[in-house]
């Protein structure tokens, strides 16, 4: 097998090596060929390392008490089709959480698809009579809740004593 003819091949065979879906023949032979192959070792591991980042999930979850507490890891963008409002969109109608906050300080731009998306959380919680609030929204952020009015709605907060103080007071 040429493991250099053909990089859209290459590319499916290294991502079928690495999930294990390949003969036992075809991995002996990949393997031979690694040992003197640089180029496919460096492309494999680049490859692995992806594969493991995607895997990450990019919204953490923790509870303090009953209060499930959202967060990003790292810098993001809450815009329609991003993989971030993919996963908050899938928590939502998943748990029957009543108290839940969302930890915005990451957040370096939200869309109307993110705004409609806070809605649409905020509203699940409300219908079990819970909470749902927001807290330490970037600049960026702050100015488009406070220009669409979604602000006080979501009651911005500004760290999390607050926010639990603000919740067992609901």
């Amino acid at each position: 097998m040429d493991f250099h003819a053909d990089f859209v091949a290459r590319e499916e065979f290294l991502l079928n090596y690495l999930h294990r879906r390949v003969t036992p023949d075809a991995a002996d032979q990949f393997e031979a060929h690694l040992l003197d192959c640089g180029d496919c070792f460096a492309e494999l591991r680049a490859t692995e390392l992806l594969t493991e980042a995607l895997a990450q999930p990019s919204v953490e979850k923790r509870r303090v008490g009953d209060v499930l507490i959202l967060n990003f890891p790292s810098r993001v963008e809450l815009i329609a089709g991003s993989r971030e409002y993919q996963e908050l969109m899938s928590f939502i109608g998943v748990s029957g959480d009543r108290r839940v906050l969302i930890d915005l300080s990451r957040v370096s731009r939200i869309d109307s698809a993110g705004l409609g998306l806070l809605m649409i959380y905020y509203s699940h919680v409300a219908r079990q009579n819970g909470l749902l609030r927001v807290m330490r929204p970037s600049t960026n952020v702050r100015k488009v809740l406070e220009m669409t009015r979604i602000g006080p709605l979501l009651e911005i907060n500004s760290d999390e004593p607050e926010v639990f103080e603000n919740l067992g007071r609901e």
